[in-house]
C-alpha cells in the first residue's frame, strides 16, 4: 500500500488543490498542517486560519481521515512523519514567500530519491510563476502591459478527485493548542461578519456571481454599496481555488455577454494578485524596503499620537475614520477606502508606510504579504507601477465622490449619523457648534499636501 504525505499550507481546501490531486493517486493520503510561528500575538489572519483549519479538519473527517496538526520547524516535522509512517511521497504547494524558497528546494532535493518521491506545485496563482515576462525575459514593471499578455495565457482547468485519507490515528495537537485566537481580544467580533472555510467560500462566491458581478465595474469603488465579492480572506488562506473563480467568471461571460465588461474588470483584479507575487519574487524585501531607493531618503515625520489617531479612526476626516473603524470591527476595509487611508498615513501624516503595513498585518483577516506590500508601495509612490508621487488623495473629495450619500460614513461613525449631508464630509464646524463628540481634523489638508510634495522634491536630490 502506497502512502503520500499532503502538506497543507495556504491551500486549506479539498477542491481543485493541485498537490492534493497528485497525492490522491496514492492508496492513502496523510494530511498535515504545520504552524511555524511560536510565542507571537494572535493576528486577525490567525483568527481566519483557526476556523479555516477547523473547517478543513471537518471535511477530511467526513472523508474518513484526520488532519494532523503540528507546530514548529516544517523540515524536522516532515522528516519525522516520512520516517515514522514509511511514507512514499511528499506533496505540497509552494507558498511563494521569499522566506520559504530555500526550505522548499531542500525538501525537493531531500526526498527526490530511489525510495521516495516529492513534487511541489504552483497552486496559489492563476499563471505559472515567472512565466509572464517581456521579450527581454524580464518581469513586467507595468500592470497594464502584464495584463495584456496574462489574459491570453492558458490557465489550468479546475480539477477534482476523491482522496482516500488514511484511517489511522496520528499524534496531533489540538487546534486550540496553536493559540490562534484570543477570546479577550478584539477579534472575537469577527464571527458576526465572517464564516471561514471552503464551503462558505464557494457559496459566497456563487452569490456574488449571481447577484453583484453584473454591476461590479460600476459599484466596486463605492463603499456604501454592495459592489464587491468580499472573497479576499478566503483567497488568502486558499479556502477557494482561484482557478475555479476564473473559470466561473468566464462561464458568466458566456452566459451573459452583455456584462462582459464588468466580469473582465473582476478578472483583472484576480490577475493583479498574480502581479503582486511577481513583484515579491523580484524584490524579496518588498514588505520592508522601497523599490525606488530614493525613497529611503524621504523626510518622514513619525508622530505616535497621530499614528494612534489614524489606527483608531480619530483623525477628523470621516472617510478615513470610517475605514479604520470598519477594519477594527470586521477585519477588512473596502478597497477604495484602503487606498485613501493608506495615502492619508504616508502623505498627510508623513508616517513611514511600513507602520501602516504592520498595522494591516495585525488587523486584516485578508492579510496577504504580496498584495499588501505592493499596495503600500503603490500608494507611497515607491514601488513599481506605483501611483505618481505627487498624487495626494484628498480624503474629503474622495468621500464626496465615492460616498456622496454618506451611507458608509454613517454606518461606521454613529456619532455623525444626524449630521446633515451638506456638511458631513467636512463636519468640523458643525460638530463643534453642536458639541458632538467627534475630533477636529488632526492635520490641515492643504498644509499636509504642501509638506508631502516638499518631501518628494527632497528625494529627487538622491
Amino acid at each position: 500500500m502506497t502512502k503520500a504525505l499532503m502538506w497543507f499550507r495556504y491551500d486549506l481546501r479539498l477542491h481543485d488543490n493541485l498537490a492534493l490531486l497528485a497525492a490522491s493517486d496514492f492508496d492513502e493520503v496523510i494530511p498535515v498542517f504545520i504552524y511555524e510561528k511560536t510565542n507571537s500575538a494572535a493576528t486577525a489572519s490567525d483568527w481566519w486560519l483557526h476556523y479555516s483549519l477547523e473547517a478543513l479538519a471537518e471535511s477530511i473527517k467526513s472523508c474518513g481521515g484526520s488532519l494532523i496538526i503540528r507546530q514548529g520547524n516544517p523540515q524536522l516535522i516532515i522528516e519525522e512523519l516520512m520516517n515514522t509512517f514509511q511514507i512514499d511521497a511528499l506533496f505540497f504547494n509552494r507558498s511563494l514567500l521569499p522566506k520559504d524558497v530555500l526550505l522548499e528546494q531542500e525538501l525537493v532535493e531531500k526526498y527526490s530519491t530511489k525510495t521516495t518521491y516529492v513534487k511541489c506545485f504552483d497552486d496559489r496563482l492563476l499563471f505559472y510563476h515567472h512565466k509572464i515576462v517581456t521579450k527581454n525575459q524580464t518581469p513586467y514593471k507595468v500592470f497594464s502591459s502584464y495584463w495584456k499578455i496574462a489574459k491570453l495565457q492558458y490557465i489550468t482547468f479546475p480539477q477534482n478527485k476523491n482522496s482516500t485519507f488514511s484511517k489511522d490515528t496520528f499524534d496531533s495537537l489540538a487546534l486550540d493548542d496553536l493559540k490562534l485566537i484570543d477570546n479577550h481580544h478584539w477579534m472575537k467580533k469577527f464571527g458576526a461578519y465572517w464564516t471561514p472555510g471552503e464551503q462558505q467560500a464557494i457559496q459566497k462566491f456563487e452569490d456574488f456571481i449571481e447577484q453583484d458581478l453584473a454591476s461590479y465595474n460600476k459599484l466596486r469603488d463605492f463603499p456604501g454599496k454592495q459592489g464587491t465579492s468580499d472573497i479576499s480572506p478566503y483567497l488568502a488562506w486558499g479556502n477557494i481555488s482561484i482557478r475555479s473563480m476564473w473559470y466561473r467568471v468566464k462561464r458568466f461571460i458566456d452566459e451573459q455577454p452583455e456584462h462582459a465588461d464588468a466580469a473582465d474588470s473582476y478578472l483583472r483584479q484576480l490577475a493583479w494578485r498574480d502581479f503582486a507575487y511577481e513583484q515579491l519574487a523580484q524584490f524579496p524585501d518588498l514588505d520592508r524596503i522601497p523599490v525606488r531607493k530614493a525613497f529611503q531618503h524621504y523626510p518622514w515625520a513619525f508622530n505616535e499620537d497621530l499614528f494612534t489617531a489614524w489606527k483608531t479612526g480619530q483623525t477628523g476626516y470621516p472617510l478615513v475614520d470610517a475605514g479604520m473603524r470598519e477594519l477594527w470591527e470586521t477585519g477588512i476595509i473596502h478597497n477604495r477606502v484602503r487606498m485613501v487611508v493608506a495615502s492619508f498615513l504616508v502623505k498627510h501624516l508623513r508616517i513611514p508606510w511600513q507602520y501602516g503595513y504592520d498595522w494591516f498585518k495585525e488587523t486584516l483577516v485578508d492579510f496577504d504579504t504580496a498584495n499588501n506590500a505592493m499596495g503600500w508601495q503603490w500608494v507611497t509612490g515607491s514601488g513599481i507601477d506605483a501611483a505618481p508621487y505627487f498624487r495626494v488623495f484628498n480624503p474629503t473629495g474622495q468621500a464626496q465622490k465615492f460616498d456622496s450619500g454618506a451611507f458608509y460614513i454613517k454606518r461606521w461613525i454613529p456619532e455623525l449619523k444626524d449630521v446633515p449631508l451638506d456638511v458631513i464630509h467636512s463636519p468640523e464646524k458643525y460638530v463643534a457648534a453642536h458639541q458632538i463628540s467627534y475630533p477636529q481634523p488632526i492635520v490641515d489638508h492643504a498644509t499636509a499636501r504642501k509638506l508631502a510634495l516638499e518631501g518628494f522634491e527632497h528625494i529627487k536630490k538622491h
